[in-house]
């Protein structure tokens, strides 16, 4: 996503600096300057008398008109081109303040998603540690309760091994007592 905003900043940056030149090359006040000087010569002229004189002078009077006229035109044509210029400028700048609120705002995006990131990261990092920890306490409570698993086996084979000695005893006692018994009663 990031890479079609910069493409298209990119693009219409291009296209900014392109109507910039275009706008800065026009040449239309050098045509109007070269076309006034053109028009001050033609109205300038004085008229030349002929044997056909106010034909000479409605000739020269329909070429100032024609010049003038054409001279207003190419006026009215470069204030059109002038306006547009100004239009153009006007969206220009626009465009200009769009791309920079885009910037902006990706800008703003992309320290909310470094943000998340960072605190994924600090999250991930703590819930590692504590994973750690928790295996190294499994291991040591099963290390204990391997240890306390002998340590039983140990006692339950010790109090079954006491156990048999105190059951064979017992039996002894009992054999010499009976030993005793029977004997002291065949000696009566």
């Amino acid at each position: 996503m990031a890479i079609w905003i910069f493409y298209i900043v990119f693009c219409v940056l291009v296209w900014s600096l392109w109507i910039k030149k275009l706008l800065s090359s026009s040449n239309t006040d050098t045509q109007t300057q070269r076309f006034a000087v053109e028009y001050r010569k033609i109205v300038s002229q004085p008229e030349v008398s002929s044997t056909t004189g106010s034909l000479n002078q409605r000739s020269v009077v329909e070429t100032r008109i024609f010049t003038e006229n054409r001279f207003i035109q190419k006026v009215e044509e470069r204030n059109d081109a002038v306006l547009k210029n100004h239009a153009l400028a006007s969206e220009l700048k626009l465009l200009e303040d769009q791309l920079v609120a885009s910037n902006l705002k990706l800008q703003q995006l992309q320290n909310v998603h470094d943000e998340f990131v960072l605190q994924h990261e600090i999250r991930l990092e703590s819930n590692q540690r504590v994973i750690c920890q928790l295996e190294e306490k499994c291991l040591r409570l099963e290390y204990n309760d391997s240890g306390l698993r002998r340590k039983i086996e140990e006692r339950d084979r010790l109090l079954a091994s006491k156990e048999k000695d105190f059951a064979d005893q017992i039996a002894r006692q009992k054999k010499v007592n009976n030993n005793l018994l029977t004997s002291a009663g065949s000696s009566r």
